[in-house]
């Protein structure tokens, strides 16, 4: 088993306790990384998206995982709160 460092067990005991990774995230703002494009299911609306790669099937590149839908949609994460916020009021 590998041996871990005392600066990575403090991060893993940490994040533990908190939730938080950001401590130890490289500085970048909120604007930042939203522009990053996101996707998510077009069926359900998750963002669990899988990549997956086969030589059965070469058309399928990822799928949702959590209803299992190949229908993905790339987008703003803008886009993305807009879709969820319509889906629960």
């Amino acid at each position: 088993m590998k041996d871990f460092s005392k600066e990575a067990k403090k991060i893993a005991a940490d994040y533990w306790h908190t939730n938080d990774l950001s401590p130890y995230l490289p500085n970048k703002d909120k604007e930042e990384y939203n522009r990053e494009p996101v996707y998510w299911c077009a069926t359900c609306k998750s963002l669990m998206i899988i990549n997956f790669e086969s030589e059965l099937d070469t058309e399928i590149e990822c799928y949702c995982g959590k209803c299992g839908s190949t229908e993905i949609v790339k987008g703003s994460i803008q886009e993305w709160e807009n879709l969820i916020n319509k889906q629960n009021n």
